[in-house]
């Protein structure tokens, strides 16, 4: 539908500084305008046109050089979702509680979607999608700070030299508002991934509906954007993600450190992906030589859960916002009280990260390069 909105400025009749808040006024006004005239194409471009400025990520693409940044599509083949496991996602054992100006925006949204559905067919409401309120929970991998063995005067990681200089350029964030927070505690982290060194992973498991394994590399690489880390992906592997990984494993590996595991699982591998934990996500830190840094990671992916949320309206998105919520997580990042951030611990849902987000980011990929690893 993005296809019909050239302008999405024109289309909502705001200037390009127009606030949130501002977009947020003139989307419903012109959705109930259309409505009441049983425009059902127009308020579809009404809603298209939204879906880009409430979105920083796309707003600021559009700003910077004029094209629409189109979200990656799902498979329209999708399989149906398990019958035999409801998804847990959104089952947050302590539902939000709305503020008023929360209700009424609500309140809004319902009118609205019963305007719509008078033209024939719903259009997905961006205000709609502010109020699911679902839910991340605890979903960072917490992993202790790794420690060679004491005899292990010739461990091989501790003596391969590393590079000199960085494999991408630093990440310069002029994004502004937001807000971002780091799972080591400090305005800006010492343990840090190597931005001279390529974050390797592999991916274990099957892919849980056809698009995934796109939208999953896609995440990466705004990952790897907005860190400037470069991710590298170094296969598929049978290793089982459990809670006493280790980032060194030389039998399944060789003498480097494991790579970053991004794993298509469940809760009855990982018994943390019960309720309503879709996903995990976290570091692996090694410490020696009197120093700390990142070698290695877990991602790991809830099958049944993701089907689930791929088979609904905003299903692109949700899985999305996903799988950048726990990388975001592997690179440092915790979580946020701020409602406008990917890292905020329950769902909007967000295509893309959000400038605290990406403050964050590039602070993390603003590491040194060590000498040794």
């Amino acid at each position: 539908m993005t296809d019909d909105v050239k302008d999405p400025y024109a289309a909502l009749g705001v200037a390009r500084d127009a606030t949130l808040e501002q977009i947020r006024r003139a989307y419903e006004s012109k959705l109930n305008a259309a409505a009441a005239a049983n425009a059902l194409h127009h308020a579809q471009r009404i809603d298209a046109a939204y879906s880009v400025l409430r979105d920083p990520h796309r707003r600021a693409a559009f700003d910077r050089d004029g094209t629409i940044l189109e979200l990656p599509r799902l498979s329209s083949d999708l399989p149906p979702p398990p019958p035999d496991r409801p998804s847990s996602w959104g089952s947050a054992r302590e539902p939000s509680r709305p503020n008023k100006r929360r209700r009424g925006r609500l309140r809004t949204a319902l009118t609205l979607t019963v305007a719509i559905s008078l033209v024939g067919a719903a259009v997905q409401l961006g205000v709609l999608r502010h109020a699911t309120g679902q839910g991340f929970a605890n979903d960072v991998w917490r992993s202790p700070s790794y420690a060679p063995p004491p005899s292990s005067g010739t461990w091989f990681p501790m003596k391969h030299a590393a590079h000199r200089t960085r494999l991408l350029p630093a990440v310069n964030s002029t994004a502004t508002g937001g807000t971002y927070a780091f799972e080591e505690a400090g305005s800006t982290p010492t343990q840090r991934w190597d931005p001279c060194t390529p974050i390797r992973y592999v991916v274990s498991g099957s892919e849980p509906y056809p698009g995934a394994t796109k939208q999953l590399t896609s995440a990466i690489e705004e990952v790897s954007a907005d860190t400037g880390l470069q991710f590298v992906y170094a296969g598929t592997t049978s290793e089982i993600p459990s809670d006493s990984r280790v980032p060194y494993q030389p039998t399944t590996y060789g003498q480097r450190w494991a790579p970053v595991l991004i794993a298509w699982t469940d809760s009855t591998v990982l018994p943390k992906l019960a309720g309503n934990v879709v996903g995990l996500g976290g570091p692996m830190g090694a410490a020696f030589d009197g120093q700390a840094r990142l070698v290695s990671g877990i991602v790991a992916l809830d099958d049944p859960d993701l089907a689930g949320i791929a088979h609904r309206r905003n299903g692109a998105v949700e899985t999305r916002e996903v799988m950048l919520h726990e990388l975001g997580h592997l690179v440092g990042l915790a979580h946020v009280k701020d409602t406008t951030q990917v890292m905020y611990p329950k769902s909007l849902p967000l295509a893309h990260y959000s400038a605290g987000d990406r403050r964050g980011l590039a602070i993390l990929g603003d590491g040194p390069c060590p000498n040794t690893y």
